[in-house]
């Protein structure tokens, strides 16, 4: 089978935002080498994120106070302001070869919605876009889904962060992605019960599967150290562990014509332009 048409999917339980970056930096550089695909579900410890577009004043807490409580602080390589990663939280960073696939920013972006899109409505949940704001909504002041990305010579990396049972007091320490006016909500928020993480990731890699056209198959999370180190670094077990070699197949549903030309000016706003260069790099962020 072609390598292309297959994404390893690895579950690293709780892990320390720095290491999982540094992980997807290692699997970015072996998918620009063998066009492989790869995809990371990660439940973090409290971080927050800034991105290459972050204003200070949108962190409204010092750096001190946010350690005290317990959070980390990193400035990052994606797009965008700053959010907040934590328990309750599924971080779903897919780092996919997008050079043969021949998938624009804009497609990319609004695919990874969708993802979400249809998660979220096997729940009972109805997602939204919001025009001219990347990521899933359930109206104009309430986010539920925040997305971030970095595309470097048609590999990406970063992703999306989808609240489930977060604790959404995090987010009073912060503008949400830099948007005054909005809060975040979680699917805990809305639903009578908050469903299981594990049951929420399995449905995301389903989709992401159907979505992007690829055979999701379940790899232990210590492969995901062999694919960059050869076996050096154990991540530990997963919460989302099922039976493994999990594959699921589906059709290409990409984004309505009219839904793509209602965003096209704002991500080129964003990254600069809108068609893929694979020798460019671009992020993107909500």
């Amino acid at each position: 089978m072609d390598i292309g048409s297959i994404c390893k999917v690895y579950d690293l339980a709780r892990l320390e935002y720095g290491r999982a970056w540094e992980l997807q930096k290692q699997l970015v550089t072996r998918s620009k080498a063998d066009g492989s695909n790869h995809l990371l579900l990660v439940e973090h410890p409290p971080v927050f994120t800034l991105g290459r577009g972050a204003a200070p004043v949108n962190l409204l807490a010092s750096t001190e106070r946010l350690r005290r409580l317990g959070a980390d602080i990193y400035s990052v390589d994606r797009g965008g302001d700053v959010t907040f990663h934590g328990p309750g939280q599924i971080v779903a960073y897919p780092i996919f070869n997008l050079g043969d696939r021949g998938h624009d920013v804009v497609h990319y972006v609004r695919s990874l919605e969708q993802v979400v899109i249809d998660t979220l409505a096997e729940f009972g949940i109805t997602g939204i876009r919001v025009p001219g704001q990347p990521g899933v909504w359930l109206d104009e002041q309430r986010k539920i889904c925040a997305l971030g990305v970095r595309i470097s010579r048609g590999v990406t990396s970063h992703g999306l962060a989808l609240n489930v049972s977060t604790d959404l007091g995090w987010f009073d320490h912060v503008v949400p992605c830099g948007l005054a006016g909005t809060t975040a909500t979680s699917m805990a928020e809305i639903l009578p019960q908050a469903p299981r993480l594990e049951d929420v990731g399995e449905t995301l890699v389903e989709h992401f599967g159907r979505h992007f056209e690829l055979d999701m198959t379940r790899a232990q999370p210590v492969d995901a150290a062999e694919d960059v180190n050869g076996g050096a670094q154990t991540l530990g077990p997963s919460p989302w562990q099922g039976e493994g070699g999990v594959r699921l197949r589906g059709g290409w549903e990409g984004p309505s014509s009219r839904q793509t030309s209602q965003t096209t000016q704002t991500i080129k706003q964003l990254t600069g332009e809108s068609e893929m260069n694979p020798a460019s790099v671009k992020q993107v962020a909500a």
